[in-house]
Parts: C-alpha cells; structure tokens; sequence
C-alpha cells in the first residue's frame, strides 16, 4: 500500500518502508503473493546502514557524523530502524550539524552552538549562571565550527533550542520567541528531558510567545489505536 499524501500535520502511516509478503491459503494450496513495493521511511526518520546514521528529509539522506550530533537532538540508539533499499537509494545531502542549544566539550574548553556557530563561555560561573549543567554536555570536535563571540553574560537570553522553565511552564527558545509544548507526548515525540531544561530569565521572558510546538517530525504517533506518522511540523 502507498503512503497517503503530506495533506496535513498528521497523515497515516499505512506503510512503514518495509516490504511485505503475504502467503494465503487457497483451495488446498499455499500463494504466496509477491512482495509490495519498498518505500522510503517518512520524513525526520533515522535509520542506520551498516554503522552510518541517517536522518531522512526531503527526498535525501543525512548523515550524522559523529555520535554527539545525533545525540544533541535528543535521540536515543533505540530510535534508530534499519535503512531499506529506498532510502538507501536516496542521494546523499550535507551531513547535519550539531543541534542549536547544544553543549559541546572540544579538548577541554566548552561551547554553546546554534546556528552552525560556535561560543566559548568565559568562566564556569556563566556556565552555571544560565543554568546549565556538566553532566549535560556532550564530547565532540568542533573544529570545523566558526566560532563567535564569547558568552559573558549570565542574564542573556538563552539560544535557540534551549528548554527554559518559568515557574512550572516549559518553553522552547526559537529564533523568534519561545514555543510552548501543549502536552507531555509533544514534549516526549522530541526527546526533551527535564533534567536539560534550565530556569528562565528575564530576557527569555521578554521574547514574544509563538504558537505551542507540534510533534517532531517523524514521530509515530498511537492516537486510540490508530497509527499515524508525523511528516510535517
């Protein structure tokens, strides 16, 4: 069976790139019925290929170059379903950068990223003056990240993709605003973790409030029983 069109944010799955055979049982003797044509997985899926990490989007294949960069999405190794021959038959696009909001250990010195940039921070007490913690920082070379202005200043609105909490209501950061996430399964369907939220300040009070987040793409999503997979935001 085809998978329907992207006609809305959420579409059903009726295929999930596998092939399928069926053997039936007819007049006394076995069919089997030849398989269905394999389809790529829908959009923001990671799959893996032999060792290689792959998020698929837009009709190519992203590589995920090291484990840290698949990991500040908030992935687990268990999101991950094998590559079939259609995805693997996708071109091949720009390997995908570290996610914005992430903490990142290069030899010792840690980094804020966003926006394919790096920024050093000036003392551990801006670190903890944001509200960031050691143990949510990840190891990786960020030697092919331009770097830009220090961070210095622990009342700073936070970047884009941070989590903040004011008062008990988790926001996202964008670029923009700040997002709020209207339900526990939104906030999941994102791999987010309370323990990586830190507390609001003033200045991410101050940025205008968006529209609440959808569920990330790729997501599959249980909704009384029936399946549907999340190919748009």
């Amino acid at each position: 069976m085809d998978k329907p069109l992207a006609a809305s944010t959420l579409n059903k799955v009726l295929a999930f790139g596998l092939a399928i055979t069926l053997i039936v049982w007819t007049f006394g003797v076995y069919m089997v019925l030849p398989a269905q044509a394999v389809d790529a997985h829908i959009d923001g899926t990671v799959v893996l290929s032999g060792g290689t990490v792959y998020k698929i989007m837009g009709g190519q294949r992203l590589g995920y170059p090291t484990p840290a960069s698949f990991l500040s999405y908030n992935y687990q190794w268990g999101n991950l379903v094998p590559a079939n021959s259609a995805d693997l038959a996708l071109p091949q696009g720009a390997n995908v950068k570290v996610a914005d909001g992430a903490l990142i250990n290069d030899g010792g010195t840690v980094f804020l990223v966003y926006g394919g940039t790096k920024y050093g921070f000036t003392s551990a007490a801006v670190f903890t003056g944001l509200g960031y913690k050691w143990s949510n920082v990840l190891n990786d070379s960020l030697s092919s990240y331009p770097q830009g202005a220090n961070v210095d200043s622990a009342t700073m609105a936070h970047p884009n993709g941070t989590l903040v909490n004011a008062s008990g209501t988790i926001f996202l950061i964008t670029s923009t605003g700040r997002a709020g996430i209207p339900t526990l399964a939104v906030f999941q369907s994102h791999g987010f973790d309370f323990a990586k939220s830190v507390p609001a300040n003033s200045a991410d009070l101050a940025k205008p409030t968006e529209a609440n987040l959808g569920y990330r793409v790729g997501s599959v999503i249980n909704d009384g029983g029936t399946i549907w997979g999340i190919t748009s935001a």
